[in-house]
């Protein structure tokens, strides 16, 4: 435990001093992304028939998600895809690692998106959005797609190429911000759909996300296990 927390604490360390290093760039890159989030939002709101600022969130919401999914195949390279044979020379279980570094990374992800959308809300609407709401709606979005990104992770582990289908669910995460609420049961199974709907109708229940979102989180880590040990077993690791 202590090195998996030693290891999450160099990447807020170093992600930090990229921060510091490029002020400018990191403040300019963070306001242009909630502008245009919240351009898309509005059109968001026209094409799901909720409120500007529901639209707004809803795009903010996708984002997140996305840049998630994005990042976790990438997150022991720096951003860059990581050859399996690289992969196996840390010295403890893949699944264990990519955890505890995509825990960092979406509360990175979502307390930037969430601090965003409330100063552009405060902003555009004059008013205060329910911080609570946005916050609970950023986290649950995260935690749905966390165990999908794990799968990811795990089919570059052993096929490497997979990015065409992963662009492809990367499509529709974000298309999920533009679409009509979907008012089904079977919803809260699918990843961010469930999230966005509850998102939408803050008086249902999440709980059914949440349980379907801790299903698809031991899917993932089961199969960066199994990917683990099938590049093991292909003779491709330092150790076995």
């Amino acid at each position: 435990m202590k090195q998996l927390a030693y290891a999450a604490w160099i990447k807020i360390k170093t992600d930090l001093a990229e921060q510091v290093r490029y002020p400018v760039q990191f403040v300019f890159g963070w306001l242009t992304t909630g502008a245009m989030l919240w351009g898309l939002g509005i059109a968001a709101a026209r094409t799901s028939g909720e409120s500007t600022a529901s639209g707004a969130l809803a795009t903010f919401v996708a984002m997140g998600a996305v840049s998630l999914f994005y990042l976790i195949p990438r997150l022991l390279a720096g951003g860059k895809d990581h050859p399996p044979e690289e992969a196996m020379l840390f010295p403890y279980p893949l699944a264990r690692l990519v955890g505890a570094l995509a825990g960092v990374t979406a509360v990175q992800i979502g307390a930037g998106l969430a601090a965003v959308y409330l100063l552009a809300a405060l902003l555009v609407t004059r008013g205060a959005p329910d911080a609570a709401h946005v916050a609970a709606s950023m986290g649950l979005a995260l935690l749905s797609v966390a165990g999908v990104g794990l799968l990811v992770f795990a089919l570059k582990l052993v096929f490497r190429k997979v990015d065409g289908v992963a662009l492809l669910v990367q499509l529709a995460f974000f298309g999920l911000a533009f679409a009509p609420t979907l008012d089904r049961a079977w919803v809260a199974a699918v990843p961010l759909a469930g999230a966005v709907r509850w998102m939408r109708e803050p008086a249902l229940s999440p709980w059914p996300v949440v349980l379907f979102s801790l299903l698809w989180l031991v899917l993932g880590f089961w199969a960066v296990a199994r990917a683990e040990r099938a590049v093991v077993d292909r003779g491709v690791a330092a150790y076995g």
